[in-house]
């Protein structure tokens, strides 16, 4: 439960989550798995629900790792209700006594997007800018990447990928949006943890198209990121430096004006 506080108005919002995964291991090579999810959230006097089941099988082959299944989710709110299927699946191979892991993925679904969730991407929203309930529906998104460690102390990892989502998150001026988007991304994590000496960064890149949103509505930042630094003296005295950005984010009309980054 939540009390949230948007625009002149106090809402009590609840929410609700339930996950479980069932099914036999046949054998060490070979598992057949059921997930199940189910979502509530009540606010404003509206209710909305989303529940999805994945039927999935995995097969390990020593180094080689395959997850093959689909996602079948159905969502209802108050404008009516919506069944989606999206992929799910997954190969990882590891490598060097499992100091490198390299994988492809494509997965998808529905989002319920709540109060808290909207408040949280842009803390301008109010309620009263949404009329009805909006979920976000990711139709699916396929990536590759990479996950390891050079030595004890340093670790990497890399991910690119593209995806199409319908109504998802976009920032407008003092409130949040929706739009649907096609993007090519790329996340980069850099990790070094030594005895005195403590650094994590992460970068983010992104080129997004986007259609049916309003004409205030801005693109996510082409470029963004965050790093932080932490030294110690005997574990006693501590200085750290934290630094986050992105670059400038254009108006989705390509006609406005950007809004400045930071």
């Amino acid at each position: 439960d939540m009390l949230i506080s948007a625009g002149n108005t106090r809402l009590q919002e609840h929410c609700l989550g339930v996950n479980a995964t069932v099914g036999p291991v046949l054998n060490r090579k070979f598992r057949m798995l059921i997930d199940g999810e189910f979502a509530l959230d009540a606010v404003g006097g509206q209710t909305s629900m989303l529940a999805g089941i994945t039927p999935r099988f995995l097969f390990n082959f020593g180094a080689l790792a395959l997850n093959v299944g689909a996602l079948f989710d159905y969502s209802l709110t108050p404008d009516g209700g919506c069944l989606s299927a999206a992929p799910a699946l997954e190969a990882r191979l590891r490598l060097f006594h499992g100091r490198l892991d390299i994988f492809a993925e494509a997965t998808g679904g529905q989002k319920l997007n709540s109060l808290h969730d909207l408040k949280s991407f842009n803390h301008f929203f109010r309620r009263d800018d949404m009329f009805s309930t909006v979920n976000t529906r990711v139709r699916y998104d396929a990536s590759v990447g990479l996950r390891g460690s050079a030595i004890s102390q340093f670790e990497y990892g890399l991910k690119a990928g593209y995806r199409k989502v319908d109504s998802a998150l976009m920032n407008a001026f003092l409130t949040t949006n929706f739009g649907d988007i096609q993007q090519a991304y790329a996340d980069v994590f850099l990790v070094w943890k030594s005895e005195r000496v403590e650094f994590d960064g992460n970068f983010h890149w992104c080129n997004t198209q986007a259609t049916n949103v309003s004409l205030n509505a801005f693109l996510p930042s082409a470029f963004s990121g965050d790093f932080r630094f932490t030294y110690n003296h005997l574990r006693r005295i501590f200085a750290s430096l934290a630094v986050e950005g992105a670059s400038k984010m254009k108006q989705a009309d390509h006609n406005g004006p950007s809004r400045g980054g930071y």
